[in-house]
């Protein structure tokens, strides 16, 4: 039995703190946060044994064996390293790291300490993304012509310049927040690298991206095309098209999907909690076999998604201020 601590009690931390329950292999028994009533009632809510009010007390806790570190993205590096330093294991929040450096960093440390670190991007563990992985591999639907992935929200009141989404400070912004999913989603199903894309940005007034419009085509024999689209300003269709030769595969709210359609027919894979309950699973299952690196979300596959939307923000000139 895997027992996890949470760094951060947001949102995030909510439904990690709910999904857990649903895993046999482990448990959760502490939350910090840097203000000790956060933390206090965070611990009622979810009547866990351990509060603590400093990232610093809870990583010195030996009552821990694992790290979920559930703040924002500009923090991860840091209480990441904070974490694997004090020989925990690290679930770390997608994405992972704001840029490739800083993910190499991350996966030298856990390295350099034997210890194992996964970005908990928690669609690549899911029911249906497993049946969508052995359809590709299994189904001969032909050459595949062109992938479209389309997630977006408006988040409204969220879109304030005091509020994350649209702070450069916390590596706000669209491709990071959404477009992470996207990205994952491309490298999942693609049968190539990618040849070339390109960019067309919408800027909130702090900097940050709002919306992205990526086209590309993968370096194939037929040049199988590809439509990247995130955005925080306007809901868009929220799925993935796959279309083949001889066939087209929907994942309608790809990032959290609970159903696959094959040429029109569905089919439904039900979450046993809401989702985060086999990233949890899978992730315990590895420390629990000594694993360093998950096989299904492995330090390979982390350093080409953050690779990738490094490029990405290269293309529209997109740095924050704490990389300069």
């Amino acid at each position: 039995m895997i027992r996890f601590g949470i760094i951060g009690a947001g949102n995030i931390a909510r439904k990690f703190a709910s999904d857990i329950t649903a895993v046999d292999n482990a448990t959760l028994v502490a939350v910090a946060s840097r203000s000790m009533e956060k933390a206090e009632q965070f611990c009622n809510e979810f009547d866990l044994d351990y509060a603590f009010g400093s990232y610093q007390d809870l990583v010195s806790f030996d009552g821990v064996d694992a790290i979920y570190v559930a703040t924002p993205h500009n923090f991860h590096k840091e209480h990441t390293m904070l974490s694997l330093r004090h020989k925990k294991h690290v679930l770390c929040e997608k994405p992972l790291a704001v840029n490739a450096g800083d993910a190499a960093e991350m996966f030298a440390e856990a390295q350099r300490q034997n210890m194992l670190l996964m970005e908990a991007l928690w669609t690549r563990f899911l029911p249906a993304t497993t049946h969508l992985k052995n359809i590709l591999a299994q189904h001969d639907f032909g050459l595949l012509q062109s992938i479209d992935v389309s997630f977006g929200f408006d988040m409204g009141d969220r879109l304030s310049a005091t509020g994350r989404i649209l702070n450069p400070q916390l590596a706000g912004g669209s491709l990071l927040d959404l477009g992470v999913y996207n990205v994952s989603m491309l490298l999942l199903v693609a049968n190539a690298p990618i040849r070339s894309f390109e960019v067309k940005p919408v800027f909130a007034d702090t900097g940050v991206d709002l919306h992205l419009h990526i086209t590309g085509e993968l370096d194939n024999s037929q040049s199988t095309q590809f439509v990247l689209e995130c955005a925080v300003d306007q809901a868009l269709s929220n799925e993935a098209v796959l279309t083949f030769e001889h066939g087209t595969v929907i994942v309608p709210n790809f990032w959290s999907t609970t159903r696959i359609i094959i040429n029109d027919e569905p089919f439904d894979f039900p979450h046993r909690v809401s989702g985060f309950e086999y990233e949890i699973e899978s992730f315990a299952n590895s420390i629990l076999r000594q694993e360093l690196n998950n096989p299904i979300m492995s330090q390979e596959e982390t350093m080409k998604i953050v690779t990738l939307m490094d490029a990405i923000r290269e293309k529209i000139g997109l740095v924050y201020p704490f990389e300069q």
